[in-house]
């Protein structure tokens, strides 16, 4: 019960800090970002927990844990984010973009670490995850979104906007690394 409403406490609080980084407070955006990071979360789950029968012998845990989870996740939340503003031509500004990017982020970590606390994940994990993998989801679907309402914005090419997905798959992929040294 303590480690929901530990989650429960940094998301509100992630949501306030949104709402201070967004002063129109476009609350319709930001529930569809919210809405877009579940649904990208559970297919993203969906996704990794195909059988291993189907991958070659070398698809283990490390190299799905430190290679194939951020390549799935960041290109979904960059998928997400994408189909979002394709509907929203113009963009009204990269600002706006990235805070779409924010809220898409926030809401996939912490649908993310609600999964790891349902499954019985011991107090000082979730609090981690809460304090390190959330900010981490966040700040690379933030990055990614920016590089599409960038490219939108000043007219480059379409794939101009892949070099700041391969920016937060770069993130994500040296969090996973990192926190795969340090698991006891």
């Amino acid at each position: 019960m303590l480690e929901y409403l530990l989650i429960l406490g940094f998301f509100i609080f992630y949501v306030s800090v949104l709402g201070v980084l967004d002063k129109k407070r476009d609350w319709r955006s930001i529930r569809n970002a919210f809405v877009m990071g579940v649904v990208i979360a559970v297919l993203s789950a969906v996704v990794q927990t195909i059988p291993s029968e189907f991958f070659p012998s070398f698809y283990s845990s490390t190299i799905r844990i430190i290679l194939i989870a951020p390549l799935t996740e960041e290109a979904l939340k960059f998928y997400g984010c994408l189909r979002y503003f394709a509907k929203r031509i113009p963009i009204e500004s990269t600002r706006k973009a990235a805070l779409y990017g924010y809220g898409v982020g926030l809401s996939f970590g912490t649908f993310e670490t609600l999964i790891v606390a349902f499954i019985g994940y011991p107090l000082i994990g979730i609090f981690l995850r809460v304090l390190l993998t959330i900010p981490m989801h966040t700040i690379a679907a933030l990055i990614s979104a920016y590089g599409i309402g960038y490219t939108f914005r000043t007219g480059k090419r379409q794939y101009y906007s892949l070099l700041f997905l391969g920016s937060a798959v770069t993130i994500h992929v040296l969090f996973n690394y990192f926190a795969f040294l340090v698991q006891p």
